[in-house]
């Protein structure tokens, strides 16, 4: 499993440089809000297509980002056996999905998706 920062708009230079403000799960797809934690600015992450997502709360969340570098909050997980074990890879689709990973404040998400869209509100 490799990690990588993930190119995002979002400024976050830390695992808990932002908050979870709402979360919502539809047969549209999923939608987070966050706000920076400096800057106060808010975004809206929309990915309309998944295969699945899971929240770890702040207490459980440590030990899971342990292997994230220190600086950022927005990751990709290359090689993701969590990927492997829903049997969708790079060998398994022509177009691969992702599995990104979203530290907050006090939770940290994880998403299996293809895209996801970022606007600032």
């Amino acid at each position: 499993m490799r990690v990588e920062i993930w190119d995002v708009p979002v400024t976050a230079a830390w695992q808990k440089s932002t908050v979870l403000v709402d979360f919502a799960y539809s047969e549209e797809g999923l939608e987070i809000e966050l706000v920076e934690g400096e800057s106060k600015q808010q975004w809206l992450l929309q990915f309309e297509e998944i295969l699945g997502f899971k929240v770890i709360s702040d207490e459980w969340s440590q030990w899971s980002a342990e292997p994230f570098p220190a600086d950022g909050a927005f990751f990709e997980i290359l090689d993701s056996p969590w990927l492997e074990a829903l049997g969708v890879t790079a060998s398994s689709l022509e177009d691969a999905p992702h599995h990104y990973i979203i530290c907050c404040k006090r939770e940290l998400i994880e998403v299996a998706t293809w895209e996801c869209t970022f606007t600032a509100t």
